[in-house]
């Protein structure tokens, strides 16, 4: 958001700074960008890479729950898209062992 901030201010964005935009971009800034990365550094101390980057196909799956949670329709093309991105996680995690 730091990084962003100057580029939003020159282009001339028009935010209206009130508590309810605020309180959403502090969240946006830190649950969805923060915590993942946390969360992943924290898996790699257990799996490697390979195996962890197969769940970032999820990152879809969770974007139409939150969609759905906020009162937005899932669509057909978001249903299929989950259904493939469990596939295919459920088929490498079955087909991958896990270090001993």
């Amino acid at each position: 958001m730091i990084l962003v901030a100057p580029f939003a201010i020159d282009s001339g964005l028009n935010l209206d700074l009130s508590s309810k935009t605020s309180t959403g971009l502090i969240y946006i800034g830190i649950f969805p960008s923060v915590g993942p990365f946390i969360f992943w550094n924290i898996s790699l101390c257990h799996i490697n890479a390979s195996q962890a980057g197969i769940y970032l196909n999820l990152i879809a799956v969770f974007t139409a729950i939150l969609n759905l949670l906020l009162g937005q329709p899932i669509t057909l093309v978001q249903l299929l898209d989950g259904l493939l991105a469990f596939i295919g996680v459920y088929k490498r995690k079955k087909n991958t062992r896990l270090p001993s």
